[in-house]
């Protein structure tokens, strides 16, 4: 089962992304709960594009412990070699890795901080009670 299962994976990473008009990038940690199969703190990146038609897909992802540079260069790097092409807009986090990543392999795409995220980062800042 594990042997199917990561062939179907390694298809899925491996597939061409020319069939779909990426219009939106989104890209993310997610965390599953893993932790009986994986030692330590692991998350998935994960891309999802939204197309021209306003279609939601799930583009590629890769378990990880970190958003390095390295490693977010090399997530990018894969769907430009499954053709991917240049999003109008790219949202992330604030990771510092994925910033830099994105601007150098899409220079043209407006990044957007995720809203989502940037709320939750002031609100960890602002007092509860007034």
């Amino acid at each position: 089962m594990t042997e199917i299962l990561w062939g179907e994976y390694e298809r899925f990473i491996n597939r061409e992304l020319t069939g779909y008009n990426i219009v939106y990038l989104v890209i993310d940690a997610i965390y599953e709960s893993i932790k009986r199969y994986v030692k330590g703190n692991k998350s998935i990146l994960v891309a999802y594009g939204i197309t021209k038609e306003g279609k939601k897909v799930l583009l590629h992802m890769e378990l990880r412990n970190k958003k390095s540079y390295k490693f977010c260069k090399g997530f990018l790097r894969d769907m430009i070699r499954g053709r991917l092409n240049t999003p109008l807009s790219i949202t992330t986090d604030g990771c510092p890795g994925l910033i830099k990543t994105v601007d150098e392999i899409f220079p043209v795409s407006l990044r957007i901080r995720c809203w989502v995220h940037k709320m939750r980062n002031l609100s960890s800042k602002v007092p509860r009670e007034i």
